[in-house]
Order: structure tokens, then sequence, then C-alpha cells
């Protein structure tokens, strides 16, 4: 019995069979048609298999083949997009740990260049974004910048800070706008218009953030830069300060911006302003030494110990005795002084300040043993030394002998011999400094060379000698200036007094010597006088000018007492020079001096009336 047709296609066993028995069978079905047949008679279908049948089948396999390297091709890409993504992060993360790297190095200015190059890559990146961010905030807490490019780089900073306000918390929100603020105020110290108020910004970060420790730091700052800086703005600043201290910022930043500030206007401003400003850096002081914090920087330590008095003068340790207990006191003070080299000046006002608060403290002989050797110590500013015969009587009951004596600077004049009492004055003063007294004993010889005093002589016999005292310190201060060795006790400013003294005197000299009818010798000197100023800077023209002066009264009197041609010509040319050497500008004579009978011998002269015409 024959199997079933199974739909298969036929064998070639059945082939053959079907072909023997004269029948075919259907492509499609299986069953048997007639030999020949292009339909089959069951299913109807073709027989012949159609034109672009085998067409398509190779469409169909190109069809595969193309979706397959199109498949690869999008895989190819995909990986090629990958590697470059992974490239740019790779790149990006390399940046952005450069720059927190230069930052932390204070190499803001290179770390902000690097984040540039890492938002070019992927201007989209939150990290780089938030990398920026932050070194402008890092940046601006210890801005450092050329005047001319400050503008550009704060207008950097400031447009990546307000960036962050979009998505920014509370806290974050005060971090930022206190650091824009920062900002504002960083422009006015470079001379820069603020483009927002500074007040505006800081206290919009405040009422985010009350306890936020940047715009707290930040207020308190502004409140010690901002005009005027009175003792009321030292004491504003305080609680601002104490809630930062108490913030999570670093203390130690905090502190510097404090104590920073504080030094600086402790030697700044008014007296009240330096003194609110010394009395709140001693307090500070106090509570960073008992936290064990470090000391504060070496600037404004120095800048307080100096706030004491110029120049060791010691003006303000009186008003600022009872900041702290006598004995906490010295230990803070020892506490600043650590590392300092201070000058000889401020090292004997610190001594001074450690005797009054020893004397506070009731240990008196020990503050009599250092003022006494302050007395005798080199170093000691005369300014502080009445104060020191002060203490001295204060504590004892009696003045030190050397408070007695004379000094030849702000003694109160003799007014039993004043003559003597200038006299002595011009013998023993110090020609390196301007003295009270110094001035007074030439003005009043200045007087007695035109009134001819009757004691002339003796100031005309003692001159020589002082002349010599006076050029001898000169001479030292000339040798200073050729090697430039000035020093403190003989700086430059010391060297050009004591040529100002030095000329004084010879013109003195001359005066006096006119005065007292020694035509010749008055000539003479004044023609010294002429030739010591005559290569001297523009400091030394009303000395110039007096010496034509001098010469030109001399030689009118010589002219009158020998009717000399030569005197009559020489005291008009020399009058001349005189006048053109601004001799009224200076004062040192008026027209009614010079028509006066002081030129009595060219008063005919037609030069002379030519002269005073009109005057």
């Amino acid at each position: 019995m024959n199997d079933p047709p199974t739909g298969r296609g036929a064998t070639p066993s059945e082939s053959a069979a079907n072909s023997a028995s004269g029948s075919a069978i259907c492509v499609a079905c299986r069953e048997s048609i007639q030999p020949g047949a292009t339909v089959c008679r069951h299913c109807g279908s073709p027989q012949r298999l159609a034109r672009w049948t085998p067409v398509g089948a190779v469409l169909k396999w190109v069809g595969g083949i193309v979706t397959v390297i199109s498949l690869v091709l999008g895989v190819r890409t995909l990986l090629e997009h990958y590697d470059r993504w992974q490239e740019e992060r790779a790149a990006i993360d390399e940046l952005v740990s450069a720059s927190e790297w230069l930052s932390q190095a204070g190499n803001q200015r290179q770390a902000w260049t690097l984040l540039e190059r890492a938002n070019e890559l992927s201007p989209s990146s939150l990290r780089v974004r938030s990398a920026q961010a932050t070194l402008a905030m890092t940046w601006l807490r210890d801005f450092r910048a050329h005047r001319e490019e400050a503008a550009g780089i704060l207008d950097s900073l400031t447009e990546v800070l307000y960036r962050q306000l979009s998505d920014a918390d509370a806290d974050k929100t005060a971090t930022v706008l206190g650091h824009a603020g920062r900002a504002e105020v960083l422009r006015l110290d470079f001379g820069i218009a603020a483009q927002i108020d500074p007040d505006e910004l800081i206290d919009q970060a405040l009422e985010a953030n009350p306890k936020n420790g940047y715009a707290n730091t930040f207020k308190a700052h502004w409140l010690l830069v901002r005009r005027p800086i009175e003792p009321q703005s030292v004491e504003a600043a305080r609680p601002y300060f104490d809630v930062a201290l108490e913030s999570d910022v670093d203390r130690t930043w905090v502190r510097s911006m404090q104590m920073q500030r504080l030094g600086f206007l402790s030697e700044r401003g008014s007296d009240e302003t330096q003194i609110a400003a010394t009395r709140a850096f001693l307090l500070a002081a106090r509570d960073m030494m008992e936290a064990d914090e470090p000391l504060p920087h070496r600037r404004a330590r120095a800048d307080v110990l100096e706030s004491y008095g110029f120049m060791g003068r010691g003006d303000q340790v009186e008003a600022l005795l009872d900041v702290l207990p006598p004995d906490e006191y010295l230990r803070v003070l020892d506490w600043l002084r650590d590392g300092l080299e201070l000058s000889a000046s401020q090292e004997r006002q610190q001594e001074y300040l450690d005797a009054r608060l020893a004397e506070v403290a009731g240990r008196k002989d020990e503050a009599l043993e250092i003022i006494r050797g302050l007395m005798a110590a080199e170093g000691t500013s005369d300014r502080l030394q009445p104060r020191l015969d002060q203490d001295v009587l204060r504590m004892t009951g009696a003045l030190p002998p050397r408070a007695l004596a004379r000094k030849y600077k702000s003694d109160p004049v003799d007014e039993s011999d004043p003559f003597g009492f200038h006299l002595e004055t011009l013998q023993h003063f110090d020609p390196k400094w301007l003295p009270e007294n110094r001035q007074q004993a030439l003005e009043f010889f200045s007087d007695a060379a035109e009134q001819r005093h009757e004691r002339l002589p003796e100031l005309l016999a003692a001159l020589p000698a002082i002349l010599d005292r006076v050029m001898e310190i000169r001479r030292a201060g000339d040798e200073r200036a050729k090697f430039k060795a000035f020093t403190t006790g003989y700086s430059a400013w010391h060297y050009q007094t004591v040529r100002d003294t030095l000329a004084e005197l010879i013109y003195l000299r001359a005066a006096a010597l006119r005065a007292s009818d020694d035509i010749d010798a008055a000539i003479a000197v004044a023609g010294d006088l002429e030739a010591f100023v005559a290569d001297l800077d523009d400091h030394f023209d009303p000395f110039r000018a007096g010496a034509s002066w001098q010469l030109a009264i001399a030689h009118a009197q010589r002219a009158a007492r020998d009717d000399s041609a030569a005197d009559r010509e020489a005291a008009i040319v020399r009058l001349e020079e005189a006048i053109s050497r601004r001799l009224i500008d200076f004062e040192i004579a008026s027209w009614q001096d010079i028509k006066s009978d002081l030129f009595a011998g060219v008063a005919n002269e037609p030069a002379y009336l030519e002269l005073v015409r009109g005057r």
C-alpha cells in the first residue's frame, strides 16, 4: 500500500517512478497531475517558477547582507562615540583634578585657565560648572591680581557665581551671594565702580541664612572697609565675626580676615579708631592664644605693636592699659611678639608698655627698673623721654636729675637772659633735628642782627665754633650720601636737616657781620653761603636768594662808605639777582626793605630807580 503524500518535494526515485507511469507530481501539493500540465488541477499552483523568483531570492539575500553591514557600521559608530566620550571625560577629569591641585597650591589663575579648557570640551558639564564655582569662591577669598586685569577677572568669577543661584538651597545661596558681595568690595579696592551695592548682596546673603559663615565674615570685613571707618565700625563688626567663628567655615581663614583688617586699622585713621581696632585685636588675640590657634600674620602683629605710638613714642599706651588684666595682658603681648624682629624704637616702646603694666599690677620696683633702663638706652624716642620722667615722678615723688637739665629741644626760655639762653641752644642742640629751641634761637638772633643788638659780638665770637660743629656733622652726612649708607640714626632726612641748619647759620653770620659793620667779612661769608648751596637741589632756592640779598646789601653799604662805583654796580646786579631768585615770594624781604636806607649807597643810580619805579 502506498504512503499518502507528505507535501515535500519529490525524491529522485519518485520522479523516476512517476515518469515511468506516465504521470507528474505538483510542485506545491504533491498530487499527481498530467505530464506537461502548467497548473495543478488540485491546488491551482503554477508548475514553472516565475522569471523574477530567482531575482527576488537574490534581493532577499542582498537586503540581509545590507542590514548586517548597517548594523555593524552602527555598532562601530556607537563605539567611536563612546570612545570619544570616554576620552573627553578622562580629559575633563584630568583638567578638573589638575585645577584643584593648582588651587590648593595657591595658583588660582592657572587653575582657572584649566577649567576654561574643560568647559570648552563640555559646556554642559555639571562637574566643570561646580568646579568653576568652587574655584571662583576660593579665589575671591584670597584675591590677587594686577590692577589692569582685575575688572576682567572679577567679571568672569561673578558670572560663574550667579549661574549657581538657579538651583541653590538657602545656605548655598547665602554662600554664593556673600562671595558676590566680596567681589564688589574688591572692585572698590581696585578703584573700579561696583556693579551692585555690596551691602545689598551681603545683606541678601544674610537673609538667606543668618548663620552662614562666609556671609557673616564678609559683612564684618565690609564694615571695617566701608568709609567712614569709625570706632563704631569696629564694634559693629564684632558680632558678625563671632557668628562666623562658630560656623563650619575654616576658622583660620575667618581669623585672618579679622586680624589682618584690625591690624591695618590699628595704625590708620583717627586716634579713636586706632585705639578701638587695637582693643578688638588684643581681645581676639587673647581668645586665639587660649584656644591654641595659630598666631596672626606677622604684618598684623607688627602693626598692632607699633600702634602704641609711631616711632616708639608711646602716645597710645595710657589709652590701652585697661584692655585686659595686667598679667593676662603681658602674656598676650609675649605671645604676639613671638618671632617678630622689632626696631630699636619699637622694642623700647614695648618695654615701656611692660613697665606701665607692671606698675598697674602693683610691681613698682620692677616698673622703675625698666623705666630707668629706658632712660639710658639707645633707641628710646625723644617723645617718650618726658613720659619716663613723669612716671618716675609719679612713683617716687621726684623728677630724675636729667629732667631738670637743659635738653635744648623744647625747654622754656629763660626770660631773665634770653640772649644767653638762645646762644647756649646753638652751642648744644642736635643739628640733625628741628627742635623748638633751635627755631627760637635762629629767629631771636635774626632779629638781634637786624636791630644791631649790643651783644652781637658775643654771637660772632661763638659762631665759628658752632659752625665747625655743624660742618663736622654735615661731612659725616656727605660720606653716608656718597656710599648710600644712611641709617635710622642718620637718615637722608637728617642729612638734609643738617645742611638746612648749616645754611641758616652761615646766613645768620653774614647778617650779623654786616650789622656789626664788618662789611668785607660779611661779603666773604655771604659768598661762602652762595658757593655752599650752588649745586644743591631746589629745596635750597631760598638760601640762594638769601645769599644774593646779603651780598646786595653789603655792597650797597660799602658803596656808601667808600663811594665805590664797583660796589654800586655789584649791589644792583646782586639785587636784581635776588629778585629773580624769588626773594619776595620766599618772604626774605619786601619791596619796602628794597626801598629802605639799606640801599642808600645806590639810591641815585638809574638802574636802581628803574628797579623800584612804581613799587
